[in-house]
């Protein structure tokens, strides 16, 4: 089986290209022009085959979509097998694309499921700009609102989240239709983490941590990035090792600034490491503080510019145990 996408009304002589590539088994997925819907709720609602979204007639009028009977009207989404799309050839070619393969869908029995009451005409499902429906302005909000939550795997740096969800909102028209953002943003933290390291390695530990801080919010940016790409149904973890290349370039440089034994800064900078495993596991607000690695980043570079590499690390490591425990015994007592 494969699948195929169609806007309507497709482009002149479209259809009959369309109708002789068609195979027995196809599928094709067809969006009304214009329509702006939620991924989830559309994926949810066709349930993963052949199907018409239709709404109250009332509701789906008002939006701009055709009625289909005296209780709905059509959802400006239906997937439809190939048999009634293949009658769109036999078809005169000045009449309605939509309302075409409406009518031979609902000819050959393709099942109408109905959207919950409520949802045409919102900004999570519209024709942005038609009369009575949410304007651009409005749709655009949320769909950063829906876009941009956090899950736990990606917001191991809360303020790095902040950050980049505050670029997204001033600059997501112009970074998300780019395929290769979040590859390039990637390749930038990955950059600075380099430089970071080699920086580290040269004796300047408070430049060395501005890159992590750097190279921490870039990695958040390509990754909120890469989820809001991904198809919702298999959103994937392609991006999990940017994560951890983060998470290693930090501890890595930990241990490259102290001066000494090298057991003895390794030491250091895997309890440091380790702290910050349990503050990822670990619940409350001063948790995600302290584990934050654009915060502990930016208050190492701060905190080598007065005093020695290992001392601000010693206290970092004390910061990240002393939190880890405070909040383990919070979650026992419940206080």
């Amino acid at each position: 089986m494969r699948a195929a996408l169609i806007s309507l009304p497709p482009p002149d002589g479209a259809a009959g290209q369309l109708v002789a590539r068609l195979e027995p088994g196809d599928l094709l997925l067809v969006l009304a022009p214009g329509l702006v819907a939620s991924p989830q709720l559309a994926l949810a609602a066709l349930g993963g085959g052949a199907s018409i979204l239709a709404a109250e007639a009332g509701e789906a009028q008002a939006a701009g979509f055709e009625r289909i009977d005296a209780d709905c009207g059509w959802a400006g989404i239906m997937v439809l097998p190939a048999a009634p799309v293949m009658q769109l050839g036999d078809l005169a070619p000045d009449i309605a694309p939509a309302s075409a393969l409406l009518r031979l869908g609902l000819q050959h029995a393709v099942p109408v499921r109905r959207l919950a009451t409520g949802t045409i005409g919102t900004a999570r499902w519209c024709i942005p700009g038609r009369s009575g429906g949410p304007d651009l302005t409005a749709t655009e909000r949320a769909y950063f609102d829906a876009a941009l939550g956090h899950p736990p795997e990606v917001d191991a740096s809360p303020l790095a989240a902040r950050l980049a969800e505050a670029i997204l909102r001033r600059r997501g028209h112009w970074l998300i239709p780019r395929a290769d953002a979040p590859a390039a943003l990637a390749g930038g933290a990955l950059g600075a983490g380099a430089l970071a390291l080699g920086l580290a390695g040269w004796d300047q530990p408070a430049a060395a941590f501005a890159l992590v801080a750097l190279m921490a919010a870039l990695a958040q940016l390509a990754l909120v990035l890469a989820r809001i790409g991904a198809a919702p149904a298999s959103p994937g973890r392609a991006w999990a090792g940017l994560r951890l290349a983060r998470d290693g370039v930090l501890v890595a440089a930990c241990a490259l600034v102290q001066p000494g034994p090298w057991y003895r800064a390794g030491f250091v900078a895997c309890v440091l490491g380790a702290g910050l495993l349990l503050l990822d596991r670990a619940d409350g607000r001063y948790a995600r503080l302290v584990g934050d690695r654009l915060v502990l980043a930016g208050a190492l570079a701060l905190a080598t510019l007065a005093i020695a590499p290992e001392p601000a690390l010693m206290l970092a490591a004390l910061a990240a145990l002393g939190t880890v425990l405070v909040a383990g015994r919070s979650r026992i007592t419940g206080t």
